[in-house]
């Protein structure tokens, strides 16, 4: 259980195959690294935790499991349990085959990669996350959230910027975006709880699309479905008084067979 004294925020590089990788930045001044077998008393686990490279290196934190088939006993990697806390603020760039990866408190980046692994970040001013089958969450976002998922769905509670998220047949749900939106799925559903201003583009063949309007924003829309119904409560010129010029919010929403719904909140 290697601990490392750092008194300001660090940058973490995790690598690891199978089990479960969870990283949490708080309040605190070093980095702990526990690596152990997902399984309990799993020796072959063990083994690969105990070959685990953990090194910290200025302000650089790196933790990687062996690959397995080179150089390495097992063909098939056993599932480790590796648990991370960093100081609070720090960075998180994790890479994993098929685990699941899991960011918790107040990052200042957090990126990460899995090819079948479900990804969660809990707080952090920029994210990328990535994952081929997995789902993806991701409760608040000050900044930018980059979201891919082939087929798992995408959820992102709160995002002060920049969304782009994109799934080939999961959904995509988003409860708040303060700025500019890009969702894009094939036959998965979009729901936008609430937009507040920029230029929000959806994209979906068959899945359905809800966006609600946040209260006293002006807003542009530019709706198109091949055969799916379109809907809004929201009246022509409906722009808040003291609105002048372009309008806080340009939604430009695409189906072939979905239904499009546009409504105005209440909060």
């Amino acid at each position: 259980m290697p601990e490392f004294p750092c008194a300001t925020p660090v940058h973490a590089d995790i690598t690891m195959a199978a089990g479960l990788g969870d990283i949490t930045c708080e309040e605190r001044e070093s980095a702990y690294v526990d690596v152990s077998p997902y399984e309990p008393g799993d020796r072959n686990g063990a083994e690969v935790a105990a070959a685990t490279e953990v090194r910290f290196d200025g302000d650089r934190l790196t933790v990687r499991v062996p690959e397995a088939g080179i150089g390495w006993l097992f063909k098939r990697q056993p599932a480790l349990r590796i648990t991370v806390k960093l100081p609070s603020g720090s960075s998180v760039n994790a890479k994993s085959a098929s685990a699941d990866l899991i960011s918790r408190g107040q990052s200042t980046r957090v990126q990460l990669n899995s090819g079948s692994g479900s990804l969660s970040v809990a707080d952090a001013h920029d994210i990328g996350v990535n994952t081929a089958s997995g789902d993806v969450k991701v409760m608040r976002a000050a900044g930018s959230v980059h979201a891919n998922s082939a087929s798992g769905d995408i959820e992102i509670d709160h995002a002060d910027g920049e969304v782009n998220a994109k799934s080939a047949s999961g959904d995509i749900r988003v409860g708040f975006a303060g700025a500019k939106l890009s969702a894009t799925t094939a036959s998965g559903d979009v729901l936008v709880r609430q937009g507040r201003r920029g230029v929000h583009k959806v994209r979906t063949v068959s899945g359905s699309v809800s966006i609600g309007v946040a209260k006293g924003t002006g807003v542009w829309l530019d709706l198109s479905t091949t055969s799916g119904r379109t809907s809004s409560d929201l009246s022509v010129g409906d722009t808040p008084a003291g609105n002048i010029g372009e309008p806080d919010l340009n939604l430009q929403v695409r189906t072939i067979s979905g239904d499009i719904e546009v409504l105005r909140t209440l909060d």
